[in-house]
Order: structure tokens, then sequence, then C-alpha cells
């Protein structure tokens, strides 16, 4: 009991001490239930979309990062997908920092609950972390709270929404906050959290980590220049953000050993990139009340991708221009702000891609913002979706729209000023959520006989499920049958000869690939199985058919199985057929 009461003393003493502050994640809590409803009362059993092929990929990340933490850390990128190979989850993203937030949470709700609670959770935070910088900058509350809702409940999430990797931002904010401590108030505490909140933003994934480096560097760089930030500070700033990066590089070590000796790289015409039109602050009105109004035949145009900014967003910005022209005398100490706009300005420019889209003409054919980059940051050539360096560039605009909106709400009663938090809040929510959302079931593991057989046997020895695609890739259609197995050996973790969705995979695997695929018909196929020590194979009628194998050629990939030498039938159930290597 003495522990008890001791805890809840603290806690009691915390909430005395932090009171406004919880309430303002609390009321971020609630605007992420409303932004991703009806999500959040069907958390443990719902997804987004219903071919969760992403998610899925992630939901497995997730779950593997959680398995081997709890039982092999030191063999976490020894991932249960492409044996014999090795480091295979280096081949993809790790989620360093997803996989810490998950691990309380799947033991409790599974790996699926865990992702819709992190998905949920991130909106929240990063709310509440944008808070927490714009605060410490204007000195001005309600201003504050409106650019948390700005920031983290962009209509960015909605086209993200299958991308949890790209939906964790709220340790972006926070490096901002802890530099900006570190340069007017150092301390060991506000050092080692610059710290701990830069190597979370960088063990992310490939993508925030690139964007946060590139727009923090440019923040640094440009407050130097600007006569900002003196030598010790920035030493201190150079020396924790290093200290971070050295923590995060055995997240990456192996990814960029690969990227050097095999390298991915996407040319300009795979690049997913941002139209500027998309930025345009209509057409309104958002999908909320587009719904209500679809419901009662009131048609309303369905707005563009990438309508992150928002109206109220484009309305503040203009409190920040008039605020820097009242005050242009003192540019000194709005020298912050000035360098927010250029970290913005530079961000949304790599946005944009090798080339600008003004709808669907294209006004700029070449980017010198893309293109430098590309060309000169090793790794760089391997992304596809530069657009997504928005985020960081919608940090920018929007923290100078909130400067602004500080200089203007202060001047109004306090119990006014909340009201208008209130109001922009509902405008934000109406405007950018893509609620009421449609919710799909996930992969059915009660119904997956031969995997519940397979969880049951003892060890991690490894496996072959049959079909697989015999080369380097397989489009779309084999995707959906990686990302069915990577889900379910959350619940069974023995070693998969088949793999992923991941981006890289070596030529080799596509010759050893298209060897197993003639099991049955070629007898190097089992000698494969037998020196590599593969132990069942599971035969998956469902999967030629997603594969788009008619049933002519499935069944006499059947037949030549079921007569091979070398492969016994061990257990026959209605989602496959389980064969032993003998």
């Amino acid at each position: 009991m003495t522990l008890i009461n001791r805890t809840s003393t603290r806690l009691s003493h915390w909430l005395q001490h932090n009171r406004v502050e919880f309430l303002v994640l609390l009321f971020y809590v609630i605007l992420a239930c409303i932004f991703w409803y009806p999500l959040a009362f069907y958390f443990r059993t719902a997804q987004l979309e219903p071919n969760a092929v992403d998610p899925a990929f992630n939901q497995w990340i997730l779950g593997w990062g959680n398995h081997a933490l709890t039982h092999y850390p030191w063999r976490y990128f020894e991932a249960n997908m492409y044996y014999p190979y090795h480091h295979t989850l280096a081949w993809g993203d790790h989620l360093f920092s997803l996989v810490l937030m998950s691990l309380p949470l799947i033991p409790l709700f599974g790996v699926l609950g865990a992702y819709n609670l992190i998905l949920i959770g991130s909106t929240a935070l990063a709310g509440f972390s944008m808070y927490l910088l714009a605060k410490y900058i204007t000195k001005q509350q309600a201003a504050a709270i409106i650019a948390g809702v700005m920031w983290g409940y962009m209509t960015s999430r909605i086209d993200e929404r299958g991308h949890i990797q790209v939906q964790v931002i709220q340790w972006i904010p926070l490096v901002f906050l802890f530099a900006e401590k570190i340069r007017f108030e150092f301390s060991r505490k506000n050092f080692i959290l610059f710290v701990i909140f830069s190597f979370l933003a960088l063990a992310t994934n490939f993508y925030l980590t690139m964007y946060t480096v590139i727009g923090f560097g440019v923040f640094v760089v440009f407050l130097f220049i600007s006569g900002g930030l003196n030598i010790k500070s920035l030493g201190r700033i150079v020396l924790g953000f290093g200290l971070a990066a050295l923590l995060a590089l055995p997240l990456y070590i192996i990814s960029i050993l690969i990227q050097l000796h095999d390298p991915v790289i996407r040319d300009n015409a795979s690049q997913v990139s941002m139209a500027i039109s998309g930025l345009l602050p209509w057409p309104w009105p958002g999908h909320l009340l587009r719904s209500f109004l679809a419901e009662h035949g009131h048609a309303v145009t369905q707005p563009p991708t990438n309508h992150s900014l928002g109206l109220l967003t484009y309305f503040f910005f203009l409190f920040g221009v008039i605020r820097l022209w009242f005050e242009r005398k003192n540019w000194r100490e709005n020298r912050r702000m000035i360098v927010f706009l250029i970290v913005a300005f530079v961000m949304f420019a790599m946005a944009i891609g090798p080339h600008g889209y003004w709808f669907d003409k294209t006004i700029i054919h070449y980017n010198v913002f893309f293109d430098f980059p590309y060309n000169h940051i090793p790794g760089y050539e391997a992304i596809r979706m530069p657009m997504r360096a928005h985020t960081v560039g919608a940090l920018g605009v929007m923290l100078f729209a909130v400067w602004g909106l500080a200089f203007m709400i202060k001047r109004i009663p306090t119990k006014w000023q909340y009201a208008v938090v209130v109001l922009c809040a509902a405008w934000i929510i109406i405007e950018q959520s893509p609620a009421p959302l449609k919710l799909y079931p996930t992969y059915d593991y009660s119904k997956a006989e031969a995997y519940h057989w397979l969880q049951s046997q003892p060890g991690e020895f490894p496996i072959v499920e049959y079909p697989l695609f015999p080369g380097s890739g397989g489009g779309h259609k084999n995707d959906l049958i990686e990302a069915k197995r990577m889900y379910f050996s959350t619940y069974h973790w023995k070693r998969r000869v088949t793999g992923s969705i991941s981006p890289y995979r070596p030529d080799s695997y596509g010759w050893d690939a298209e060897l197993i695929d003639g099991l049955g018909e070629n007898p190097e196929a089992i000698e494969w199985l037998q020196t590599n020590k593969v132990k069942y194979v599971l035969l998956i009628p469902d999967d030629f058919v997603t594969l788009g194998i008619d049933a002519v050629a499935a069944k006499h990939k059947t037949d030549f199985i079921d007569h091979a030498p070398g492969l016994k039938k061990v257990g026959v159930f209605s989602d496959a057929t389980i064969y032993e290597v003998e």
C-alpha cells in the first residue's frame, strides 16, 4: 500500500502542476478519435483499407520488433522473411521508435490493436508536441492549441492512412523545441531530452529521418547565418544531434551498406510528386460536411490531395505577415520566424518532386530542390514519395501563422480566446477530417487452420508457403498474398522462405524462388529445401487464385507436389495442405 499511496501522491502532484497540459492533451485525444471516427470503437478488429498490404507489412514489423526485443534483441534485423538470407528487416523499414511504442500495447491489444492505437495516439501526440513548441515560441496558449490542431490533424493523414511509418511525426516539433531551449536556457535536462527526442525522430523510418535532418539542418544553418545562434549554442546543438545520430546509426548501417553495394534507384518517372495546386485551400468543405450534404442530395466536389494547409492556415498566415511588417524594425528578434519560413519554402519545394504540376499542367520542368538531394545525398535516390517532405514544411508555415495569430488573439479576453480555440478546432476537423471512415475486417486468423497447426509446432524452423512468385517482384497480386502471410506469421514466427513487400530484393532471391517454384518437377528444388533445413511446405489454394494462376495450371502444380519424392503430406486443412520435407 505504501508504494500505491506514494505513486498516487506523485501522480496527483504532477496533475496539479501540469493540469493545463493534461487537459490540452485530453482535448487532442478527443479530436483524434473524432478525426478517425469510428476507428477508436473498433480498433482491435477493424482496419482502414480493404486490401491492407502496407498496413499488414507495418503490423508485421511492429509484431516482429516486439517479438525480437522481448526474446533475442541481438537478432532484431534477423526477421522471419527471405530465409536463409540475413538482416532482412533492413531490406525495408525498421520502425524502431514505433516498436518501442508498441511494446506495452501488443500484449494487451494484439498487433492490429496496437497499430490502430499508435495511429490514433500519434495524431493526438503530434498536436500536443506542436502545441508545446508553439507555446514556447509565441508565449500564447490559445494560439498554441490552435497550432497543434492545424499541424496534428492535416489532410495528408488521409492519404497516408496506410503508412503509419510517416504518421508518427510527434517527435519532430520536440527536436526544434529542445534545440530552442538549448539556445536560450541550457541545462543538462534539456540537452538529454534534445538527444532523446532527436533519436526518436531519427528512429522512425527513412523518410521522416531524411526530412527531419534536412529541415532541422536548414533551420540551424540559417539561424546561425542570421546571427541568432552563437558558436557555443551551435556546438551544443550539433553535439546533441550528432549523439542522437550515432545512437540511430545501427538502425540504418545495414541498409546503407546494402544501398552502397546494390542500390535501389527510383527514376523521375516513378516519383509520386506533390501537385502545387493541391495546396489550395479549396474546394471546401471537408469530408464530414461533404458526407452530410451528400446524404441530403447536395454533392460537393472532392478536394484535392495535399489539402493540408487549409483555409485557416492561409488566413492566419496573413496575420504573421502583418505582424512581421509592423515589427520590421525588430527583425533580429523575429529572425527565428523568418528562418521557419525559409524551412517551409525549402521543404515544400523539395516536396514538389522532379516536376511541378498545376492541376494537370507541368509548370516546373526542373526542380533543383529535388534534383540536388537526389544526386548528392546518399540514399535519397531510393525514395519515391518526395511529397512527404511537406510535413516539415507545414510545421514552418503553421508556426509562422500562429505567431501572427498570437499577436492578435492576446488582445481579446481569455474566455473568448478559448471560444476561438473551439471554433477553430471545429472548423479544422470539419475541413480536414476523413470521418466518417469506412472500416474493413482484418485477416481472419480464426479460419487459418493450417497456421493454427503450424503455431502449435515448437521452434522457429523454416517453412515454404506455396505458390510463390518466381522473381524479384510480382506486383500487387504478389503483395496481397505476402501481406496476408506476414500477418499470420505474427502468430507463429516460423522462418519464411518467401518474403514481404520490401523495396529491396537481391537477384539471388529471384533465382531461389524460381527454383522452388518448380517444386515436384525439378529435383533440385527438394535438394534446396533439404540443404536449407526447410521443415514444412504449405500449399495454399486461395493464393493461386490471388496470383491469377488458372485452375488447370494450379492443379498441375498441386499434382506434382502431391507426388513429389521427399515430401510427405502431414495435414489437410480448409486453407492449406501441409507437407513435411523428409
